[in-house]
């Protein structure tokens, strides 16, 4: 196989994120910020490295390296209104930038570079990547709150206030903000 082939899986993991903002905006109203990136896309991601871990043929590769793009792009999405929703106005822009766009292209490059230099042990990567985002996504579903913006759109107004106690405090100045 010429090095070169190698490439194409790292094109698919982009395509599907290109797809999965697209979902992305149809399932953060339907399911919630936090469900979204705990559930969709840990579940995409988990999904993606155990077919790429334990695949038997190259299809499953590129299925899997797809897989893990629609999570990518879900979780983008996802992670940019989550933050957005819960952050105070003055850092709202920097804490977005940080916790959204800067992470995932920082850990796709990463993930790209490590997979280019491990690619005859492509499964030990696959490996280490879906172990690493089992904590992630179970962080995400245990302490984080859902969003009180969206709680507020299901008519959830106490669920809501909650979720800005444990997020901003119990001061009114903290919760105005």
């Amino acid at each position: 196989m010429r090095r070169c082939n190698f490439l194409f899986p790292a094109s698919l993991l982009l395509l599907g994120c290109f797809f999965g903002t697209f979902l992305s905006f149809f399932l953060l109203e339907k399911f919630g910020r936090r469900s979204l990136m705990g559930f969709v896309s840990g579940g995409l991601f988990a999904a993606s490295h155990a077919l790429v871990f334990f695949a038997y043929s190259v299809p499953m590769i590129y299925v899997g390296r797809l897989l893990g793009g629609l999570g990518m792009g879900v979780q983008v999405c996802a992670a940019a209104s989550y933050i957005s929703d819960v952050t105070k106005r003055d850092v709202r822009g920097f804490a977005g930038f940080v916790g959204a766009q800067l992470s995932a292209s920082l850990g796709a490059g990463v993930t790209m570079a490590v997979g280019a230099a491990a690619a005859p042990q492509w499964w030990a990567l696959a490996l280490v990547g879906g172990v690493a985002t089992l904590p992630a996504a179970a962080a995400a579903l245990m302490w984080a709150p859902e969003s009180p913006r969206w709680l507020l759109s299901r008519g959830r107004e106490y669920s809501a206030a909650k979720s800005l106690e444990w997020l901003r405090g119990r001061s009114e100045e903290d919760v105005d903000r």
